[in-house]
Order: structure tokens, then sequence, then C-alpha cells
């Protein structure tokens, strides 16, 4: 029911086996005989409530922000045991898998307010997204490799996501963990949306002696300890590339999917054959400012050599 969650039932129950057996331990048992009527009595109790505010560092409320909650303890060991086979235990319990009934986002009211309601016990946090327009393009290439005319460049809209937890903070490590134990109601969960601390990286893209811009590249910033940040764009027609609303703190930056349509040796025609890039690498610092990086030149795979994607 709505609002209401099952006593007993925690917001994720693919736990370990001992967990669940407690859990199916708690649970009313029903006897039913031939010819009789067996009745059971179940109780359901108020989930409990998170609610605030999202603005921005001026006080504006932030009007349609999506708000998501999600368990403070997530992280990659949970994956591995969510990719792992499940026990018999597991698969029973499926059905009360409280993220499979529930939506796990809200979306804020005209004066920023969120409501999460009918929560079961656990540690949560709340995060909203900073989205900034970030365009990229693409060619259009036929199918014998040729370009129509002098080749059609299509330019799009990408949008660039930044995690904001709350009360306002960009690291998930840093954010305010909410313990709910009962039905109770938290009412200031309120995040802050502030990205002055934040900085920009740009760049540009070339390829090959004659430094031109490939016809297509990606580029996608890692953590230092290679840690996946979530920070990936593709590069402009010009080559150039634009990251914002990144942390201070030292990346990886890699250049992937690097490639050319080129004429065939010897020839000045159509058909074109593809041409790629090796994938590069370079180690960026972003302190207290914006930052610029030199041309990143890219170098041809030779005959043989295979394309390196990043992982």
């Amino acid at each position: 029911m709505s609002g209401y969650v099952a006593p007993g039932i925690p917001a994720d129950t693919k736990a370990t086996n001992d967990q669940l057996e407690r859990l199916f331990a708690s649970m009313p048992i029903v006897h039913v005989a031939a010819g009789q009527v067996a009745s059971v009595k179940l109780t359901l109790r108020r989930g409990a409530v998170i609610a605030g505010r999202v603005q921005f560092a001026d006080g504006s409320p932030a009007i349609g922000a999506k708000v998501s909650w999600e368990r403070a303890e997530a992280n990659l060991a949970d994956v591995s045991v969510r990719l792992a086979r499940w026990s018999p235990l597991q698969r029973a319990v499926q059905t009360f898998d409280y993220y499979i009934d529930h939506d796990r986002r809200v979306v804020t009211d005209d004066q920023g307010r969120y409501r999460i309601y009918g929560l079961p016990p656990g540690n949560y946090i709340v995060d909203t997204t900073l989205v900034s327009q970030l365009p990229f393009a693409g060619q259009v290439i036929m199918s014998d490799g040729s370009s129509p005319g002098s080749g059609v460049r299509l330019d799009y809209s990408f949008p660039e996501m930044t995690m904001v937890y709350g009360p306002g903070v960009f690291r998930r490590s840093d954010a305010k963990v909410f313990e709910i134990r009962g039905s109770e109601q938290v009412m200031n969960a309120d995040v802050k949306i502030d990205p002055s601390g934040l900085h920009t990286l740009r760049g540009r893209v070339l390829a090959g002696e004659d430094r031109h811009v490939p016809s297509q590249a990606i580029v996608r910033l890692q953590g230092n300890g290679g840690q996946d940040v979530g920070r990936f764009v593709v590069v402009k027609e010009d080559g150039s590339f634009q990251i914002d609303y990144l942390l201070p703190g030292s990346y990886m930056l890699e250049v992937t999917g690097a490639s050319d349509r080129v004429s065939a040796a010897g020839t000045t025609e159509a058909p074109q054959i593809q041409r790629f890039y090796q994938l590069a690498k370079l180690a960026v610092v972003v302190k207290d400012q914006d930052v610029v990086l030199d041309a990143l030149v890219l170098t041809a795979l030779k005959p043989g050599e295979k394309v390196e994607y990043f992982q």
C-alpha cells in the first residue's frame, strides 16, 4: 500500500542468507487444513519521510529538479553482489524488493520543495543533478564509405550531468546520511546547488602530423585512482571539448574512438577507408581555477594494430 511498509522488510532485500533467514522467521506462518478456514493478521505501518528544499546559491528555488534517494551503503561491493548468482532465498524474497516496486525519484514543486515518503528503515542519502547542455557532433557517412556532398556534420545538444548530494556536496562520500529506524519524518533534508567551487576543463584534439581535426573522438575523464567519474564529451567540429563542474583534484583524461575517413592509397576518389588513432592519456590536475590544455595530438594506428577503447 502506497506510503506503508511491511514490518521487517528492508529497502534492499538482496542480502546475505543469514539476514534473509531471520527475515523469513519473522513472517507469520499460516497452516491451512482441508475443510477449514485459516486466518492471519497482517500489519502495515507508515513508512518514513525525507523532505526538504532544493535551492540555488542565491536562495532561489530549483523548480522541477529531480531528487533521488538511495541507500548510503551502496557501493561497488553491492554491485558485485547484484551481479552474482542469486541463492534460493534471494530469489524467494525478490517479491519484496522495495527498489522494484517504488519510484526512487521525485520532482520539486514551484518552491523547490520535495517529499519522499513510505521509506522502510535504513540509511539514506539524497541527490539531484546539475545539468549543462554541451554540443557534440557527428558526421554522416554513406554505406560505401563516401560522404554526401562535402560531408554532412550534425550538431546535437548533449546534457552533461553532475551529481549534487545533500546538503550541497559533490562527492558521494561527503553526503549527509539520514538514519531511518521507524516512521519518523525528516523535514530538513535540504540540498544547495552552488557550483562556485567547481571548474571547467577545456582543450582540443588534433590528429596526425598535419594536426587536422579527426572526424570523431570521445574524451573521458577518470579519477586519479582509476575510478570512473562519469564525465565524457564528444569533440566538436573544430576539435575542441569542454568539461564543466569539476572538483579540484587529479584526473586522467583519455581520448578514444578517434577516426577519419580517408581515400585509399594512390586514389583521390571514393570509396574511402576508415583510419583509427591510438588511445591517448594525459594526467590533469585541477586546482583553484579553470584549466586550458595544450592541443592533444593523436597518433594513427599502424597496420595490424588494434583499436583500444577505454574500459
